[in-house]
């Protein structure tokens, strides 16, 4: 798989249609549209619970909720830290062109595949992850120095 074969609009277009069928809610890209993803990403496993949708239907829908998650993380601030989608492995990522990754792809399927939500709330997950970006830049800097 190389990026140009990773349709990112399409699948952000996807998740947004998704979600407003599945759970009444409207995405718009904005750090606050993470909420309406936790609604959505509920109301499926609740579905699944019901044996009402596929594991092939489950890696689907991570693939178009991801791939918005992903947007939504470069769009508020990832972008500015050097971040873009990049293939890693065969799976799309976002990545600096350090050694920092992220995979909102498979982080989302983790949130819909698991019996119990163990990742916690979007929102937090995406400030855990650039308080951790911030202090490991700080370190490194620290050790340069020396």
């Amino acid at each position: 798989m190389t990026l140009n074969d990773f349709y990112i609009q399409e699948y952000c277009d996807s998740a947004v249609e998704i979600a407003k069928k599945v759970s009444g809610v409207r995405l718009d890209y904005s750090e606050a549209s993470l909420e309406g993803i936790e609604k959505v990403i509920g109301d499926i496993r609740r579905i699944k619970l019901q044996k009402l949708i596929s594991d092939d239907a489950i890696w689907s829908t991570s693939v178009n909720l991801g791939t918005y998650y992903g947007e939504v993380l470069l769009r508020n601030g990832l972008s500015k830290r050097g971040f873009s989608w990049q293939i890693r492995n065969d799976m799309p990522v976002l990545a600096d062109g350090k050694s920092n990754a992220i995979s909102p792809i498979y982080k989302i399927y983790k949130k819909l595949a698991e019996p119990k939500d163990l990742e916690g709330p979007l929102r937090d997950n995406y400030k855990m992850f650039l308080f951790m970006l911030d202090n490991a830049e700080k370190e490194y800097r620290k050790m340069r120095e020396k």
